[in-house]
């Protein structure tokens, strides 16, 4: 059981999921099969070592010799049983359902109720808007197929609400991913749309936002990024919490762009948006906050010297990580704020704590103790930790070759100023000018302030 789908999928429940889907088995209407319900419960109960099948078959069946088909079948049956529950769980959440219930009033002619239930469902999305028109349009021709004052040209008008939001919004993700990836796309009937917009604006909020996005991405233009900036403080009551999140990572995608290009300026405009994406909880989706935004906050809070608002942060929030990575996020972080405040024994101390099992928290933390030991000038421990990094770079599997070219770069910087900070200052002047024109480096920012610590 433990390398089939069934236990990769039962595995990433955490224990509200879990409680969910006993109450989802428990039912007669959506489970019948009592030995799919044993199953499960077996799995919570059982230390995943025991987790095999002669052991599940003795539990389910056991008065009878062992049969792999038997077995195999309950665990297909509670396997399917949980993709259900999974589909019943993201129906609940969409809260686009309502036309589906005006299909069913309609099959069952019930015309007064299903006109109830359309005009209560207003200031919905432009999908649910879409739908219920569409629902609407098969009863009026159903009653009427003649009916000439029917809602057609309100659903005409729903299709391209919906056209235009979801095109704008995706053009918004592939001109990303074109300057991100340099890949080319074909964007022909995009500037159809453009120049049709230019002359008639979307009036839908989202839409609006996507297409002034659009423009910022595009362009790479600043005025166009602060214009955005205050639309969505201003609008942001009319747009989705979880869409909102999405339009400000395209601004906090132009903030990196600048930061790149060596306008630190936008560090403060970046921490703004992570503070208000807080203050708003626009970052948080269903009581989670995501283990990159979690450090990619402390990050920036740590590069504008924020230290006692990170460790507030990190203390605050913690808990709104998935269980098995609060521990190492913890630590990791209160580790980078002792490092920042030159308390490097308490860093060391903290490092200890943090789960190497995620690629993540080993190259920061190997980064980290990396620049400790640059710190303490230790001659032993910094080219060793050197080398115990450069090893595991060439025999991971899980970092991309374009993440490896990032911390070798690193590494091969570092080494320099190692040696500077030994007393070895040959070629110090060409390295400060080679750092102006460097880029793709992790941690080039501080590379550049400990360069900077050295004179001719």
């Amino acid at each position: 059981m433990k390398n089939s789908n069934l236990y990769s999928l039962l595995s990433s429940f955490n224990k509200e999921t879990c409680k969910k889907f006993q109450d989802f088995l428990k039912s007669p209407y959506l489970n019948t099969n009592n030995k799919a319900t044993q199953l499960f419960e077996l799995y919570l109960k059982t230390p995943e070592k025991k987790l095999e099948k002669p052991f599940l078959h003795n539990k389910l069946y056991p008065n009878e010799d062992f049969k792999d088909d038997k077995l195999r079948l309950v665990i297909s049956r509670l396997y399917n049983l949980a993709l259900e529950f999974l589909r019943l769980e993201g129906f609940r959440r969409t809260k686009t359902s309502q036309h589906l219930l005006l299909h069913e009033l309609n099959l069952l002619n019930q015309y007064k109720i299903f006109d109830q239930q359309y005009r209560k469902a207003n200031n919905t999305s432009l999908l649910e808007t879409l739908q219920l028109e569409e629902a609407n349009f098969y009863l009026a021709t159903k009653i009427n197929p003649r009916q000439s004052t029917n809602n057609l040209q309100e659903l005409s008008n729903s299709i391209d609400d919906y056209f235009l939001f979801q095109k704008l919004k995706y053009s918004c993700e592939l001109y990303n991913r074109k300057q991100i990836l340099d890949k080319e796309y074909d964007f022909s009937f995009l500037e159809n749309i453009l120049q049709y917009l230019h002359n008639h604006p979307p009036k839908y909020p989202p839409t609006y936002l996507y297409y002034q996005l659009l423009k910022l991405i595009r362009a790479n233009e600043e005025p166009q990024f602060f214009l955005i900036k205050k639309l969505l403080q201003t609008q942001s009551k009319e747009v989705h919490k979880k869409e909102l999140k999405n339009m400000y990572v395209f601004l906090m995608n132009f903030c990196v762009k600048q930061i790149n290009a060596n306008n630190t300026k936008y560090y403060v405009e970046l921490f703004d948006i992570y503070k208000s994406l807080i203050k708003n909880e626009i970052i948080i989706e269903e009581e989670t906050i995501g283990l990159g935004d979690f450090k990619n906050i402390a990050t920036v809070g740590l590069r504008l010297k924020e230290l006692d608002w990170v460790q507030e942060f990190t203390e605050q929030y913690t808990s709104y990580l998935n269980e098995q990575h609060q521990e190492s996020a913890k630590s990791y972080n209160l580790a980078r704020i002792c490092f920042v405040r030159s308390n490097y024994k308490d860093a060391l101390k903290l490092l200890r704590n943090v789960d190497y099992s995620d690629v993540y928290f080993e190259l920061g933390s190997r980064v980290l103790l990396l620049k400790v030991y640059y710190e303490q000038e230790d001659i032993d421990l910094f080219p060793a930790q050197m080398q115990s990094l450069r090893t595991y770079l060439s025999r991971s599997n899980e970092v991309s070759d374009y993440q490896k070219s990032l911390y070798l770069n690193f590494l091969r910087l570092i080494k320099k100023l190692f040696r500077f900070k030994g007393g070895n200052k040959r070629g110090l002047k060409e390295f400060k000018e080679e750092l102006k024109q460097t880029s793709n480096v992790v941690d080039l920012e501080w590379i550049k302030e400990k360069a900077m610590e050295f004179n001719f």
